[in-house]
């Protein structure tokens, strides 16, 4: 069997684990690394949770780490183009036949009673990967709440809690302290966290866990304060102070000022790491940020008409959104193309969008989770707007841009899986059209 053909059937075999689900808890995942020798165990790591900006928040410390000149692992999901790129070092993936010695080394040592899930399976690669490659610093995204994720077997130096909102209440609760605390289960014993929650309840939630683990807590407008300067389409300026540092025209090349919140995040972590004697300095900071590459996040994909596509994919994440697009943006017609995932409150998501677009077209994207979009034609139907259903995410794009003149906008959210459809969508036109 040739290379292709063998990634391909490992690829059938991982997608094949989603049979079994999403499972919180530890269990498995320790049985698991424990044949593989226990990585976690060897690795510095950073770990990020919250509910949106998680991903943002690791590339941010990541590129940072990057710029000083660590080698560093980076584990995030879901991935936008290829499943190689959820692990990687340095900005390159994982190389192909790395990722099929890898999946054949973990597979090899899965008792023959234990159901491992896909997110759990990619964990225990991902820690070994770095292990074996001798990572200096790896940063691990957590997959859904924290405390029985599949990652939380890590030492992190540092753990990142970005914000808490209603998220995935079917698993960690649907009251939010409850998902707090699910949240929360990342904090380490004599661990230290940073945290851009500023409701106060729920800080203090996260306050009683640092103290009943005596852990230090450093959290934003408390211990650590941003400014934003200027923001533009393709770039943010911003400064950052805490009681020892002011840096000052910080730039990051992502729009949306919420990631002012989640760039200081990495900043806060990159200064405790050089008072732990990890030497980062602010040059490292303003590089590794100018320098970040993040996809699928208020992404500029087209212009003649503008496309952005932005993974936002709960009601906190597209309310965000859409007060930094109102802010940034001047245009005649909004055409929105919104697809989301079954456990969405997709009609909160689209109290958020509804008032500024003026076309709204209901999208299945291609993953089995996904929504079908009659069900929120019904709940959208009470607008006074258009709202269409075109399931199929390429005959949705296709009518929306035979629509759209130069002066109007199209933007493409709900989930990132249908950014991920819609940017190879794009870029394949993009190469057809040129």
């Amino acid at each position: 069997m040739h290379k292709g053909s063998s990634f391909q059937a490992i690829l059938d075999n991982l997608y094949g684990l989603k049979r079994f689900g999403i499972r919180l808890g530890l269990e498995n995942i320790s049985s698991l690394l424990s044949e593989l020798g226990e990585p976690q165990k060897y690795i510095n790591a950073i770990h990020v949770g919250g509910t949106n900006g998680k991903g943002s928040t690791a590339a941010f410390i990541y590129n940072i780490l990057n710029a000083k000149g660590y080698k560093v692992g980076l584990f995030t999901s879901p991935h936008l183009f290829s499943i190689l790129e959820r692990i990687q070092i340095n900005n390159t993936p994982i190389p192909k036949e790395e990722f099929i010695g890898l999946f054949k080394k973990v597979k090899d040592v899965i008792p023959q009673d234990l159901e491992v899930t896909f997110f759990e399976f990619l964990t225990a690669m991902a820690l070994r990967y770095f292990f074996d490659q001798k990572v200096d610093w790896a940063v691990i995204e957590v997959g859904m709440g924290g405390r029985f994720d599949a990652t939380n077997l890590i030492h992190p130096k540092v753990s990142i809690i970005t914000n808490i909102e209603y998220e995935h209440t079917d698993y960690l609760g649907k009251d939010l302290r409850k998902i707090a605390t699910e949240k929360g289960g990342i904090i380490k014993k004599e661990g230290i966290l940073v945290t851009a929650i500023r409701e106060p309840e729920i800080l203090s939630i996260m306050k009683k866990i640092c103290h009943s683990l005596n852990a230090q807590m450093f959290a934003i407008d408390r211990d650590f304060e941003v400014r934003t300067d200027s923001f533009e389409i393709t770039r943010t300026r911003f400064r950052f102070k805490d009681e020892d540092n002011l840096f000052e025209s910080i730039e990051i090349p992502l729009a949306g000022e919420y990631q002012v919140d989640n760039a200081a995040c990495a900043i806060k972590t990159s200064v405790i790491l050089n008072d732990l004697g990890w030497e980062i300095g602010e040059e490292d900071i303003k590089r590794g940020l100018r320098d970040v590459r993040w996809r699928g996040r208020f992404d500029v994909s087209k212009r003649n008409p503008i496309v952005i596509c932005d993974g936002a994919h709960n009601p906190s994440g597209i309310k965000s959104f859409m007060e930094s697009f109102v802010r940034l943006f001047a245009y005649d017609r909004l055409f929105v193309i919104f697809g989301v995932m079954s456990d969405k409150d997709f009609s909160k998501m689209g109290e958020c969008i509804i008032p500024h677009a003026d076309s709204l077209i209901l999208v299945k994207p291609n993953v089995e989770r996904a929504l079908d979009p009659e069900i929120m034609l019904s709940e959208f139907k009470r607008y006074k707007k258009e709202v269409l259903v075109i399931k199929n995410v390429g005959a949705a794009i296709d009518h929306t841009l035979s629509r759209a003149s130069e002066k109007d906008i199209i933007c493409i959210i709900g989930s990132l899986y249908l950014v991920s459809e819609a940017l190879q969508i794009l870029e394949s036109v993009s190469v057809n059209s040129g």
